[in-house]
């Protein structure tokens, strides 16, 4: 792409066709490209293994709109060992507190400034772990309006800016329903 400096890129693609009709060319119809200057970087490792109660459990879980939950876990397994990791979960329709909890090696509770979105992302970084469970518990959650959430997870085994970038996101569902 020549000398273009690293950054976002737009652009509109047209075709046309044999009566010599284009098509639009516009915003909605641009391509959006992110140019990298240096060595690309390669995705992180995901694993297989995640879900509700364990990680090995479901990647679904339904529960009744305006219950409360006492707790709430789910796992994610990491894909490769992890140095300086950054680690983001964003759930739909339930958020993050600091009475809640995660554990890499060890339960904590998440601080404010690890909490953003309006408490939807959890982000914390320099995790340090080889393979292993990374865990989460809700406490107390009370539940949304009768519909599908989602809750995504993904990692950066060596942090922003180096060899890795962020893992492909791994998708967990809550199905609220309504009273019986």
């Amino acid at each position: 792409i020549g000398d273009l400096t690293a950054g976002t890129y737009t652009f509109v693609i047209t075709a046309k066709d044999s009566s010599n009709n284009e098509s639009a060319k516009n915003a909605a119809h641009a391509v959006t490209i992110e140019l990298v200057n240096g060595v690309l970087t390669t995705p992180t490792v995901t694993s297989s293994i995640y879900g509700f109660d364990g990680g090995g459990g479901s990647k679904t879980k339904q529960l009744i709109t305006g219950s409360t939950q006492s707790r709430i876990r789910f796992d994610f397994f990491s894909g490769e060992s992890f140095t300086n990791a950054e680690i983001q979960v964003t759930m739909e329709g339930i958020t993050f507190t600091t009475n809640d909890y995660y554990t890499i090696s060890g339960w904590t509770h998440p601080t404010s400034d690890q909490i953003s979105n309006n408490g939807h992302t959890l982000t914390f970084t320099g995790s340090n772990i080889g393979v292993s469970d990374i865990a989460f518990e809700l406490h107390n959650k009370v539940m949304p309006a009768p519909g599908t959430y989602l809750i995504k997870f993904k990692a950066d085994a060596d942090g922003p800016g180096t060899a890795r970038s962020y893992s492909e996101e791994r998708v967990i569902t809550l199905i609220i329903l309504p009273p019986a």
